[in-house]
């Protein structure tokens, strides 16, 4: 009675209607994480292969226009104003053709672990075994500048996009002296790797204090294979890629002390 003028239900139909229900569930699923596999292969590409712009300093923007002008021991600060464009290329083409581009080099620093030392502790990562160049060296953070950024700017960027880190609880500050006449300064790191790729980098040179807050909040991507906070000092003494960057790593320990005075008492 209870049934009386419904159509009889055919064997199997539920069965079929099921079945076709899964192969949809798992279309679905495939179709969706082929798509999240692109969409992290795109913006990944677009990290490593953003455009930088091209420079002339004193009229030279090619590797053999600077090749031994500059001494590595001193890493003299340039002005940043004398730097004219001229034109883009991905990273990947600057560093393959020699030509200049900028950058950043970024000192992370949190309070010393041991609360009876009065410097900082230093933040280095070792990159990823897939990274093109210095795979597997213990590193500084650092970051490309893109078209129109400042050096500070694009530390702020690096800081974000690297470690995830906002404002809050974040001291940055410029470790280079102004430029004569104000304004940014770098330094030129010209690094030959072992690969032939050449990075001919007019690069601003920074530190960022964070609290002990922020300092536990700083997470990392997948071109970081390992981190770790080292005391100030050791900054002199890491296994850098290259002389020209182990270099740069002496300058900023000894600037340091410069950018953070020690506070009285502690």
């Amino acid at each position: 009675m209870g049934d009386k003028g419904k159509a009889p239900r055919r064997p199997g139909a539920c069965w079929c209607t099921g079945l076709l229900a899964i192969l949809g569930l798992v279309g679905a699923i495939f179709f969706c994480t082929l798509g999240l596999s692109s969409w992290s292969e795109m913006t990944h590409h677009e990290v490593t292969k953003h455009p930088v712009e091209i420079f002339e300093f004193d009229s030279k923007s090619r590797w053999v226009d600077f090749d031994g002008n500059f001494e590595y021991g001193k890493l003299r600060p340039l002005a940043a104003t004398k730097l004219r464009g001229a034109g883009a290329a991905t990273a990947d083409e600057a560093h393959a053709s020699g030509e200049l581009h900028r950058g950043v080099a970024v000192a992370v620093l949190r309070p010393a672990a041991d609360r009876k030392r009065n410097d900082c502790d230093v933040l280095l990562t070792k990159r990823a075994s897939h990274m093109a160049t210095c795979a597997g060296s213990w590193t500084l953070i650092g970051e490309h500048a893109m078209e129109g950024e400042t050096f500070r700017q694009t530390a702020v960027r690096a800081l974000s996009e690297e470690l995830g880190l906002g404002k809050d609880g974040v001291e940055i500050a410029d470790l280079l002296p102004p430029a004569e006449g104000g304004g940014e300064s770098f330094v030129l790191l010209q690094t030959p790797y072992a690969d032939l790729e050449r990075d001919l980098q007019a690069t601003g040179v920074f530190a960022a204090k964070l609290s002990r807050r922020a300092a536990r909040s700083v997470s990392f991507d997948k071109d970081v294979d390992e981190w770790k906070w080292v005391e100030q000092g050791e900054l002199r003494d890491v296994d850098a890629c290259t002389p020209e960057i182990a270099a740069l790593n002496r300058v900023i320990r000894d600037k340091l002390w410069d950018a953070f005075p020690r506070k009285k008492g502690v």
